[in-house]
């Protein structure tokens, strides 16, 4: 089988560009005939710019990149095509335009009109970000419809996929890692110490902050908020106990600093790399509901789950003050890890939807 995966940005230093090299890595470790187009974002005038995004044209995309792939398509013919996210709605359409019989699979990493939803309530409230609401919905709107098949993270995605554009999703595919080892804390570093990773974006800034202000000065120990343009984002918060650091080169050796991962998060969709990234470095961990969203764990054997500042703080106390638990919480996250979020695991359920989609072609004369 040869797929052709149409991709847009693969920087490993977010949540999507994570997930966008992780599917390739699926996809090559699963069919060794991979060809990656990643598009190039042009520029184009602000004017043209809105006129393809009231087209569903989203998502980074421009004309010339249609254009590219199409041509592409036509000169090298494959057996499917794998969309990288359903902000290439308009990709999605007219590729089955040109080639109706060709498969389309596409990848959610969001339902993202709720997330675009979201952005406009809790951040800034312009015109903007309201009209972007009709704008992604326009490109998710046309991925869903003209997609064969649609894979999303987890079963909340599903049913508002299912609610919202009437469609089913075909598969579900958790966050998962490549395994990069267990990060043990150092010895000698017996104070309690707390990581929160995440970038400058709306719903990291919120939770931390509340995190902050509400449980910091309850709780022993120490703070390090770590992630890209952090260090402007919540300068505000640095304190004695509190020390931001910003984007790093290596996050494992932050994680290797700690002994409990916090995911204080109240907004997003599609699930949080940072719970897998922290079960896979064998650290406890303390959210709120949105950071376990799709992972089938048992949130108190990890650490704890609480949406209230007053429990946050009790299990982080407890944690404390409880060597043994501390330890019992890091081996489960790390167990947990290895079963279910791993490349491993992802690379069984990757390779079954895969034969259900070469089986389904081959019984309709493909």
């Amino acid at each position: 089988m040869r797929i052709f995966y149409i991709v847009g940005k693969m920087d490993q230093d977010f949540g999507g560009g994570v997930i966008n090299h992780r599917n390739l890595e699926l996809l090559r470790a699963t069919c060794c005939d991979v060809e990656v187009f990643q598009f190039e974002q042009y520029k184009v005038p602000f004017w043209q710019r809105l006129k393809e995004r009231v087209h569903g044209v989203n998502g980074g995309v421009s004309r010339l990149n249609i254009e590219e792939i199409i041509i592409h398509l036509r000169e090298h013919p494959v057996d499917l095509v794998f969309i990288a996210h359903s902000l290439y709605g308009c990709i999605v359409k007219r590729v089955k335009d040109e080639f109706p019989q060709l498969p389309i699979v596409t990848f959610l990493h969001n339902v993202e009109v709720r997330y675009a939803w979201e952005m406009f309530k809790n951040n800034v409230k312009s015109m903007g970000n309201l009209l972007n609401i009709f704008f992604v919905y326009r490109a998710e709107k046309l991925a869903v419809k003209y997609s064969d098949y649609l894979i999303a993270l987890n079963n909340r995605d599903a049913k508002q996929i299912l609610d919202i554009y009437k469609k089913d999703v075909t598969a579900l595919l958790p966050t998962s890692f490549s395994d990069s080892g267990e990060a043990k804390k150092e010895e000698g570093l017996d104070e309690l110490k707390y990581l929160f990773v995440g970038s400058d974006f709306f719903a990291n800034i919120q939770g931390i902050t509340w995190f902050v202000q509400e449980v910091m000065p309850y709780v022993d120990g120490k703070l390090f908020i770590v992630g890209k343009g952090m260090e402007k984002a919540v300068s505000h918060l640095i304190s004695d106990r509190v020390q931001v650091i910003g984007y790093v080169q290596s996050l494992k050796e932050w994680y290797a600093k700690v002994d409990i991962v916090v995911c204080p998060l109240f907004l997003g969709s599609g699930m949080k790399t940072k719970t897998a990234e922290a079960m896979m470095y064998g650290k406890a961990i303390v959210g709120t509901p949105e950071a376990f969203e799709g992972y089938d764990i048992d949130t108190r054997q990890v650490g704890g789950c609480s949406v209230s500042a007053q429990d946050m703080i009790t299990i982080l106390n407890d944690l404390g003050h409880n060597k043994e638990r501390l330890l019992e919480c890091q081996r489960y996250a790390r167990e947990m890890f290895l079963k279910n979020y791993s490349m491993t695991a992802s690379m069984v359920e990757m390779r079954l939807f895969l034969e259900k989609v070469i089986c389904c072609h081959s019984n309709n004369g493909r």
